[in-house]
């Protein structure tokens, strides 16, 4: 597919990761890529980056229209991944796993940028954090920031929250999956 927003283009297959980014953006249009006269002359069974996407993209970049490509979709019609925002109320922010890396850090889909906003508007002064059986009281900055072997909550360099353990391995050591909840919630001072 090819997505146009207000200010960019997006090319690849419609599995949901196009999705974050241009809904985000703004969707204005959508085609489905169908016109070979805009693909390389041999198109492969697997590798569609090379074949179709780059020369799309290419295309789209030299200024041929979107509708060329193929016939409008509707956006909601799309793969669409679980949202890359949390849901917030006054009192709670969930959160939820969207992936394990390879390291077994789990990655969440709160963004730093909308935590700090929640935390500010809401006039949180402190909160706690749980994802399965695991308490977390504090955000860090960087793993050794904690003893190795023990669980923390940072926001990582995509600016999402994840939870890991220093120098080990998340998901492993809390059995942490994909689709796993971490809640946050103001806890009264008292």
């Amino acid at each position: 597919i090819a997505v146009a927003t207000p200010d960019h283009f997006f090319v690849g297959p419609d599995n949901g990761l196009l999705w974050w980014a241009a809904d985000e953006a703004g969707i204005v249009a959508v085609v489905e890529l169908c016109d070979p006269a805009y693909f390389l002359p041999t198109v492969s069974t697997t590798f569609h980056g090379r074949d179709i996407f780059a020369p799309v993209a290419a295309h789209l970049a030299k200024g041929v229209p979107l509708h060329a490509f193929g016939p409008a979709l509707a956006s909601d019609a799309l793969v669409q991944l679980p949202p890359l925002r949390a849901d917030v109320s006054d009192r709670l922010v969930v959160a939820r796993v969207v992936h394990i890396d390879r390291f077994g850090n789990a990655i969440t889909n709160l963004r730093e940028r909308d935590f700090t906003m929640w935390v500010e508007q809401l006039g949180w002064r402190s909160w706690r954090a749980t994802v399965r059986e695991s308490v977390f009281e504090a955000l860090h900055r960087c793993y050794a920031e904690v003893p190795k072997g023990t669980p923390l909550l940072l926001f990582n360099s995509y600016g999402l929250l994840e939870v890991a353990v220093n120098c080990g391995n998340a998901a492993r050591q809390l059995g942490i999956r994909k689709g796993d909840l971490v809640e946050i919630w103001a806890v009264d001072e008292a």
